[in-house]
């Protein structure tokens, strides 16, 4: 497993915890700047991308004429990388984004040590022209306070 993905939420995917159950957690997104949450979704068993794709559409459908867009993901480099053919793929047109959307993938700063690879610098927050003092950790900060419902989703 690289380095990138190789975070407890992927890597224990399939625990005790997650034997007979359809959802294993919840995946959001959030504006970075305000951190008010955007969309919700269900994760069947563990984060894979397509439950991310999903969540990430529900998100952007509200911003559809907003062109430019950074994202920030524990997993950015490696979740873009088939992002746009999964997009033209799989998205509905209507939740599609305009011809001239362009998408910056960013990896929040407290996740970007763990992944301790070279040639990183691209999707760091502390040189992405524009992006301020933005950390990327907004999502973090917001389920610290809910970590005891991580395990309520029973369905």
């Amino acid at each position: 497993i690289s380095t990138c993905v190789g975070f407890a939420a992927l890597a224990k995917a399939a625990t005790k915890y997650s034997r007979g159950l359809r959802y294993t957690g919840v995946s959001a997104v959030s504006c970075a700047r305000t951190d008010m949450i955007t969309a919700v979704g269900n994760l069947k068993k563990g984060e894979r991308y397509g439950n991310m794709d999903y969540t990430f559409a529900i998100a952007l459908h509200k911003f559809v004429d907003v062109d430019d867009i950074l994202i920030s993901y524990n997993i950015a480099c490696q979740w873009f990388i088939n992002l746009e053919s999964g997009m033209a793929k799989f998205w509905p047109q209507e939740i599609k984004p305009s011809p001239t959307f362009t998408a910056k993938p960013a990896i929040p700063k407290f996740h970007e040590p763990a992944h301790g690879q070279d040639e990183h610098e691209e999707y760091s927050l502390n040189i992405i022209p524009g992006v301020g003092s933005t950390d990327g950790e907004g999502l973090e900060r917001i389920w610290a306070s809910h970590n005891p419902l991580a395990n309520s989703p029973s369905c």
